[in-house]
């Protein structure tokens, strides 16, 4: 139903009313969305800004998210940062299963 409502909605005539600093991104090569949608969205947005990123890749966080993350940083601070390579994003799971903790911590590190 979302779905169905995404494409049956016209807001049209409400896109000229936003009056908030936009940035449209799209991807060049995206087979969900052709890129006029982006281009449209851009030109009657006043003073919106259109990025065309490369990639076929429709949702942000698959294909290149540098480029996205890179794009969206430039727009709201003025520039585009470098990437540390020193810094890494992980991600730590600790499960417990069957109080597995306290009965390796009975046992000692040693063994």
């Amino acid at each position: 139903m979302i779905t169905r409502l995404n494409y049956e909605g016209d807001i049209r005539e409400l896109i000229p009313t936003i009056r908030v600093p936009t940035l449209v991104l799209h991807r060049e090569e995206d087979h969900w969305a052709d890129v006029g949608g982006a281009r449209y969205l851009a030109d009657h947005i006043p003073g919106a800004s259109l990025r065309l990123l490369p990639g076929e890749d429709h949702i942000p966080f698959f294909g290149d998210q540098d480029d996205v993350v890179g794009a969206i940083e430039e727009f709201i601070t003025g520039a585009r940062g470098t990437a540390s390579e020193e810094r890494a994003l992980l991600t730590v799971l600790m499960t417990d299963i069957a109080n597995s903790t306290r009965t390796l911590g009975g046992m000692g590190d040693e063994r």
